[in-house]
This record gives structure tokens, sequence and C-alpha cells, in this order.
């Protein structure tokens, strides 16, 4: 076994049992069992809306790249990295989108991953402005205020080096010659990915398109708001109504680095413990964290098996495509 996998897998079994040896088990059935069921169908509904202006996003930032239609070729593509996200280890699902989007559309497969970067680097600003928020208005305590502050420092800087590289030919064609000088293959490489990845990046000099994609990043964590706020009313938690901006930027953080699939123990125990912090019961709050990893679980892999199925792809030829995504 891979080693960062089994290290991944460590840290996914000691996060759950840290959780789980506090809690009583029959009290977090109970407490899913009287679960309001509205707001949990609610929740299905969030979850389901929050994949439109995912994959709209998308579609958006790949216009540099080509028009390519919304429904019958971004989505089944972005459902497939998706769920595989959900089922293999270290976000691999960006790069078989990556791979698989680029040979079906014959371009670059590192301007397709040039605008996942993108994605990415939109959802962190995103969690920085939610994070900025929950400091403004909450007594956070000094490590949250100081992840915080490190987490805008880290993404002012990739979109100021992103927009820098968009912006000047002459700085990316420095790079290009100090990448063309390394050694074997790898130089000629690194040149090829930076001159493709970088013309996907037209859209941070696309006024018209950056404010578009930045209104769908407030649809998209809008919807996640809501969806966590459907959850908590779920199960009868009160809460100040920025606790679910709290739940987003404190599991954000701590799966930047995603070890397991799913984040699978890593995801309950930083959900628990953001509920906890406002004074939820220990067991009524893993019982929120099933929640809130198990429904978008369910439904993006449920979706994304449909969208393979369909596109006559098998589990085992996408784990055989990763391994040549990766390389």
């Amino acid at each position: 076994m891979d080693r960062r996998l089994l290290a991944g897998v460590v840290i996914s079994v000691v996060a759950l049992a840290a959780i789980v040896m506090q809690v009583d088990l029959a009290q977090v059935l109970a407490a899913i069992l009287q679960a309001e069921g509205v707001w949990i169908a609610m929740a299905f509904v969030f979850v389901s809306a929050n994949l439109i202006p995912r994959v709209w996003r998308w579609s958006v930032l790949l216009r540099p790249l080509g028009n390519f239609p919304l429904a019958s070729v971004c989505f089944p593509f972005y459902m497939i990295g998706f769920m595989a996200n959900q089922l293999l280890p270290f976000h691999s699902g960006e790069f078989l989108r990556a791979y698989l989007f680029g040979r079906q559309q014959r371009i670059s497969k590192a301007a397709v991953l040039a605008t996942i970067v993108l994605e990415r680097l939109f959802d962190l600003l995103s969690v920085i402005v939610m994070a900025v928020i929950v400091t403004a208005v909450a007594d956070v305590s000094p490590q949250f205020k100081t992840a915080a502050y490190a987490l805008e420092t880290l993404g002012v800087g990739a979109f100021a080096v992103l927009w820098l590289l968009a912006r000047d030919q002459r700085r990316k064609a420095r790079t290009a010659a100090i990448l063309r000088r390394l050694p074997g293959p790898v130089g000629a490489k690194l040149e090829d990915w930076l001159r493709s990845g970088t013309d996907a990046l037209i859209t941070l000099h696309d006024i018209s398109a950056l404010l578009r994609v930045l209104g769908l990043c407030f649809c998209i964590w809008g919807t996640a708001f809501l969806l966590t706020q459907s959850l908590l009313l779920a199960m009868d938690i009160d809460v100040p109504w920025y606790a679910p901006l709290f739940v987003i930027v404190v599991a954000s953080v701590g799966m930047i680095v995603p070890l397991v699939p799913g984040n699978i123990g890593v995801a309950h125990l930083l959900y628990a413990s953001a509920l906890v912090w406002f004074g939820v019961e220990v067991d009524k709050a893993f019982a929120f964290a099933l929640a809130l990893h198990a429904i978008p679980y369910v439904c993006v892999v449920s979706i994304g098996l449909l969208v393979m199925w369909r596109k006559g792809f098998s589990l085992a030829g996408l784990a055989q495509t990763r391994w040549q995504a990766g390389s």
C-alpha cells in the first residue's frame, strides 16, 4: 500500500476513534431517527442544487479553451471527477477529470487542469470571506484567527501569482526559459504545462467572466450554507446564525490535504468539533456530522455512477486511468 494512503487510513481511523470514544452510539442513532424528515429532504435538494452552479462555473472557466455545452459535455465529466474524489485518495478525481476531458475534447490536459486549479482558488477565496465574517461576529479562539490569517495570505498570494502569470507574457517567457534548462524531458514537460496552463488563466482578466464566476461562487457556498442549516434544523440544534459558516470554514481548513477518499473520519471529527465549540452535546454533534457527510456523499456518488455508466466507463477503468492521469 502507498505510504501516503496508509498514513491517510491511519489518520482516518484515529479521527473516527477520537469521536466515537466520546459518544453514546445509542444516543447518536436516536438523534438521527428523530431528525425532522422535511429538513432532511431539503438537505438532498440543496446538495442537488449545489451541483448546478459548480458545473456552470467550470464551463465559464473553460471558455478560453472552447465553448463546451454545459449539460452534455461539462456536467458528465465534472460528476465523474467529483465522484472519483469520494472513492479515490488524494483528490485524484481532479486529475481524472482533466485527463478524461482533455482526451475526449482533444485539448491540452494541462489547460483543463489549470481551470480546476482556478476552481480551487475561488473556493479558497470564498472560504476566506466566510472566515472573515466569522472572526468579525464571533469570539473565536486565537488558533482560529491564526488559521484564518494564514488562509488569507495563502489565497491572496496564490491569486496574485496566477493573475501575474496570465497578464505578464514576458514573465511567462522568462519562466519558460528557466524550465527549458532543466535536465532530461522534465524541463520540456514543465514548459509545455506552463504555456498550455496559463492559456486557461485568461478568465482572471475578463471582467464579465470574473463577475459570473464570483456570482456562481456565492450560489455554491450559499447552497452549502443552506444544506448545513437544514441539517441543524432537522436535528433541532440551536446555534447562532453564523454556525454553518464556522462549520464550513473549520472543515475546509482541516481537509486541505485530502489523504483518504471522501475525507472519511476527518470530516466527521471536524464537523462534530465545530458544533461542540458552540456547546452542542457531542452525541447530537456526531449525528449531525454523520448526516452532513453522508447526504452529499450518497448524492454525488449515485449521480457519478449513473453518468459513468451512461458514458461507458467502469470503476476499474477509472482507477487505471487515474494512474495515467497522475503520470
